[in-house]
């Protein structure tokens, strides 16, 4: 996936492959899912015998990320000011990674508390 570029197109087939690889690598959305995908098989691999397991790492791995994503808006927004406990809860309690990725993106672009609530 890392090595796919324009150049390595040689025909329709690849093309759609290459098409198919940039959408993932450029939408947080379709990453989250790859990542499930390849962590997926990842442990499958590594432990068949323990699949009632494997569901649990994955859904901890990609919980740890959502929350790591939450620190990261709220460290943002630390740096334009007091956070406000109502929206410091809000952003504790989401769960949607699109929503999440939006806020990061609102977050680092606000040159407020004010302005990133009012992007929200």
């Amino acid at each position: 996936m890392e090595n796919s570029t324009i150049k390595n197109v040689t025909d329709e087939v690849t093309k759609k492959l290459h098409d198919c690889i940039s959408k993932v690598k450029i939408s947080p959305e379709a990453r989250m899912e790859y990542m499930k995908w390849d962590a997926m098989i990842f442990y499958e691999r590594r432990d068949a015998k323990n699949e009632g397991k494997i569901e649990g790492r994955i859904e901890g791995r990609i919980e740890g990320k959502i929350e790591g994503k939450k620190e990261v808006i709220l460290d943002c927004l630390s740096e334009l000011g007091p956070i406000p406990e109502e929206l410091r809860e809000q952003i504790e309690k989401e769960t949607d990674l699109g929503q999440i990725n939006k806020w990061i993106k609102a977050a680092i672009n606000a040159v407020s508390v004010e302005e990133f609530i009012e992007k929200m």
